[in-house]
């Protein structure tokens, strides 16, 4: 490790002046110290190496000696494992040129796989390390789920059905008395389980039947009404009925040069053929065509003008063609976490119309209500945020920048059932 690099990064980070920094300064100091976490972690790995060699339980003393948690001690361990598999890796990390995340992606990737399917993914390690520097972990992991499915060759179907097999269940009691569930499902359930949760936390709470217990906290808040909606639906006290599920197809025909229209189930990964086949079968398609920022067309109503405070199903589905993530710039939050928020704030025009709605995150939502954040929409989708502290942040739907990502790497499948624009 190049002690004389730790000490330049540490210079930067904390070099910085946190109350009069420019935004550039910001972010050379957000970058060196992504930087620096990313060599720790490469010598946290080096000092495991080092314990293992004398230890037959080398996690239980890396928990003692960081005073870090079992599963987190377990979890360097096996990052260790990894970068002695796949040195380039290790590299990597220890150059500060890719995060713990992306390890930890190679290592899910792997676990996926059967031993000559491993070893053909590993084969291509040197170039595998070079997407790595140049990619988000996230990225990251969509490249390796593509490797995957042109590994197995049989449009990922293997992949699901291992899915499928590795459903589990698990429960335990902690000292402080609360029981904790944990659900691992394969994809396909795991949708009709998250759109059940989400429409029973919708249909009991919304915004204006918060219960007064619930956490200040808007991540917090949100989990526990979450938590309230689940309870709800085991012990049978919901009554919601979802009845056939439904899909929302968006397909976005701005795709870069040569690449076919992306199209997007709603689902946070790539599924092979014959699962979206099969959830096309089973559930209500309602198709929604956009152009990169502009809405093309959508079924349905895209204004309630007073008759509902509440965003109906064919807003929801129309925004959620137009924006992958928070209208928030620059917030990653996937749509089907966020609240649908009233530019105008209903107070004050008592419409519920298309062109005054956008998506925001909960904890966005909270800070632009309790800070009163000034927003506008224009007719094209810009959003122009103006905060108390003078900043200006202008945002446009984001859809697109998915598709940029998306559409260089990811076929378009067939739409089955679905509806074409008139």
């Amino acid at each position: 490790m190049d002690v004389g690099l730790v000490h330049q990064l540490v210079d930067q980070v904390y070099g910085v002046c946190l109350t009069s920094a420019t935004p550039t300064e910001l972010d050379h100091a957000l970058i060196a110290q992504g930087r620096l976490e990313s060599l720790i972690a490469s010598r946290r790995l080096d000092l495991t190496r080092a314990v293992a060699t004398q230890s037959v339980n080398p996690a239980a003393e890396i928990a003692v000696g960081l005073r870090s948690g079992t599963r987190d001690a377990k979890k360097t361990v096996q990052r260790m494992q990894l970068c002695d598999l796949v040195p380039q890796m290790g590299a990597a990390l220890g150059q500060g040129a890719v995060s713990p995340a992306h390890l930890d992606s190679l290592q899910g990737s792997l676990g996926r796989l059967n031993s000559a399917q491993r070893d053909r993914l590993l084969r291509g390690a040197r170039d595998l390390a070079d997407v790595a520097r140049r990619t988000t972990p996230e990225q990251f992991d969509q490249h390796l789920r593509n490797q995957e499915r042109a590994i197995t060759a049989d449009d990922g179907q293997a992949l699901a059905d291992a899915q499928r097999r590795a459903v589990r269940f698990h429960d335990w009691i902690s000292n402080d008395g609360m029981h904790h569930f944990r659900l691992s499902v394969d994809p396909m359930t795991g949708l009709k389980v998250f759109n059940l949760v989400r429409a029973a936390t919708e249909a009991r709470f919304h915004s204006v039947n918060i219960p007064v217990d619930a956490p200040d906290l808007p991540i917090e808040r949100q989990a526990y009404l979450r938590g309230q909606a689940m309870i709800g639906l085991l012990l049978g006290s919901h009554g919601v009925r979802l009845g056939q599920p439904e899909v929302t197809v968006v397909v976005d025909t701005r795709v870069p040069a040569g690449c076919a229209p992306v199209i997007d189930w709603g689902l946070p990964i790539q599924m092979p053929a014959a699962v979206l086949r099969e959830l096309a079968s089973r559930s209500r398609v309602n198709t929604v065509w956009v152009d990169g920022d502009d809405l093309v067309w959508a079924p349905g109503r895209m204004d309630l003008g007073s008759t509902s405070r509440i965003a109906g199903p064919d807003q929801r589905r129309a925004l959620r063609a137009m924006y992958a993530t928070c209208a928030v710039p620059g917030c990653d939050i996937p749509f089907g976490q966020c609240d649908i928020h009233h530019v105008v704030f209903w107070e004050d025009c008592k419409r519920t119309d298309l062109a005054l709605l956008a998506p925001v995150c909960s904890t966005h939502h909270s800070r632009l209500h309790a800070e009163r954040w000034q927003l506008d929409l224009d007719d094209r989708r810009r959003l122009t945020i103006r905060l108390p502290s003078g900043t200006v942040l202008v945002g446009t739907p984001n859809r697109i920048d998915q598709t940029r990502e998306r559409g260089t790497a990811v076929a378009a499948a067939p739409v089955a059932k679905g509806q074409a624009p008139p």
